[in-house]
């Protein structure tokens, strides 16, 4: 049963409140460390100062009424702007900033399914073509809008593969999408390629580079090889791209662009009769603060290209230095080959997840895949200058070859346990025991060395896919 939290009669003096600010935050992820890979993306404590100086002044700043605040108008319209330019758009693009990939990529979807509804398209569902590894935003957002999500195999690069795209296309497609990079491999998908494919059918063609949108212009101004994702590109009809990410920018700041205002024009709701007045909304948020935004619009501008193009090239050297200390490892491979700074590496052991759970118990934060199973580093600004410390963490975890072994075996005893009690015990028992679980989860906090090894080999020793999701479903109503 969930314990109930009094509302309090009075409230607390602000010296309490901030004696208490450590203690709240002593359970977290320890980030600032350099030893979380992802989740947080900071620009260093000058640039980080600025930004949180300008989110802090429009903070309480509503978005949602243009004319009554005309400087956030003015910051997103630039922002909006300066990324049409990354995006090599022409003078007929346009965009919006939104509150995460997520909602950019809604509307993306929106719009497709707006114009298709207009153009009085083959009925209903209509269809979106996803390679198999496109962000499960694109799958949320299809299940809001009643579109059919079509996964589609990747190659064995773990890009999209053209000619199954093009095979998969029906009289209900309405729109492809690809990655830039995807987030398991960082692979960019062959977006020309591709793109040849959507003008032949006449499709709309998003290009998701949320984790791609402010490293891969830079990367390409370096002389990386990189290829071409953008506007140049005559099928994209829209990008995604989070600031908040590789643009260093506070969380709530991202960008949709569309190669045209007519595509726009689609994402907007109005509705004139309502007794309130008029309302319009240029996103899915109706209030939004206007403190992204704000800090955002700083933070791009204080760092220019130039700016970026450092941050980007330190980045970069410590990805190649990891993936070139991880290959020396003869147990470990890379998984596919990554255009970015999204390294995936699995075991041939067979035993990454408890690799994975000894990193962690030495600070580290690294995310977890699965087919094949891997683990997963976002390499940013905040692991600059960490690649040895991690590196020789990794050969101290590999070359305790006998605690590897032992936590192997028992971590298929769990997994084989938790699996078979999940068939025999009844449902509402599977569904107490989970819920208990993700309370122990949300007790233990972001610092906690939680193994991760059993759950995930679970997940992919599961065949009934459904069966992991109530597993999960559980967890979540347990944690919260």
């Amino acid at each position: 049963m969930r314990t109930i939290i009094e509302f309090p009669e009075q409230g607390l003096a602000g010296n309490e409140l901030k004696a208490r600010l450590g203690h709240h935050k002593s359970s977290d992820a320890q980030w600032k460390q350099g030893r979380t890979f992802g989740f947080v993306y900071h620009p260093g404590n000058e640039c980080a100062r600025l930004s949180e100086e300008y989110q802090a002044a429009f903070q309480y700043v509503n978005t949602l009424n243009p004319s009554a605040f005309p400087s956030i108008r003015r910051f997103e319209k630039e922002v909006v702007g300066m990324a049409i330019s990354l995006m090599h758009g022409s003078s007929h693009a346009s965009g919006s900033m939104s509150t995460g990939g997520t909602e950019s990529i809604f509307l993306a979807l929106k719009v497709a399914r707006d114009q298709a509804m207009e153009k009085g398209a083959q009925e209903a569902p209509y269809e979106v073509l996803l390679p198999a590894t496109a962000h499960p935003a694109f799958l949320k957002a299809c299940h809001y809008l009643s579109l059919k999500a079509v996964l589609v195999p990747v190659d064995e690069s773990g890009r999209a593969n053209p000619h199954a795209m093009e095979e998969a296309i029906t009289s209900r497609t309405i729109m492809m999408a690809a990655s830039a990079p995807c987030f398991p491999y960082g692979v960019v998908d062959p977006i020309e390629r591709l793109g040849k494919i959507a003008r032949k059918h006449r499709l709309l063609f998003h290009v998701d580079a949320c984790m791609g949108g402010f490293m891969l212009p830079f990367m390409e101004e370096l002389g990386f090889d990189v290829p071409v994702f953008d506007f140049r590109v005559p099928g994209v009809s829209s990008i995604s791209m989070d600031a908040h990410k590789y643009g260093y920018a506070p969380k709530g700041s991202s960008i949709i662009l569309y190669r045209n205002r007519k595509l726009r024009r689609r994402q907007f709701f109005i509705h004139t009769d309502w007794m309130g007045g008029i309302f319009a909304s240029t996103t899915f948020m109706g209030t939004k603060s206007g403190g992204p935004v704000a800090g955002c619009w700083a933070i791009m501008n204080h760092l220019g290209r130039e700016g970026y193009r450092e941050i980007v090239n330190e980045v970069m050297i410590t990805t190649r230095r990891i993936r070139e200390g991880i290959e020396r490892f003869s147990s470990l491979e890379i998984v596919g080959n990554p255009d970015m700074s999204l390294l995936a590496f699995a075991s041939k052991d067979g035993n990454i997840f408890n690799i994975g759970d000894a990193l962690s118990r030495k600070g580290w934060h690294l995310d977890r895949l699965q087919f094949p199973e891997a683990l997963h580093l976002t390499i940013t600004r905040l692991n600059t200058g960490m690649e040895d410390e991690f590196l020789r963490d990794l050969a101290e975890v590999l070359g305790e070859e006998e605690d590897l072994k032992k936590e192997y075996k028992v971590t298929k005893t769990s997994v084989f346990m938790a699996s078979t009690l999940t068939r025999i015990l009844p449902d509402f028992l599977v569904d107490r025991l989970s819920r208990w679980a993700g309370g122990l989860m949300s007790e233990a906090g972001g610092r906690s060395r939680v193994p991760q090894a059993a759950l995930y080999g679970m997940s992919a020793s599961t065949k009934n896919r459904k069966n992991v999701r109530k597993l999960v479903t559980s967890l979540l109503d347990g944690m919260y």
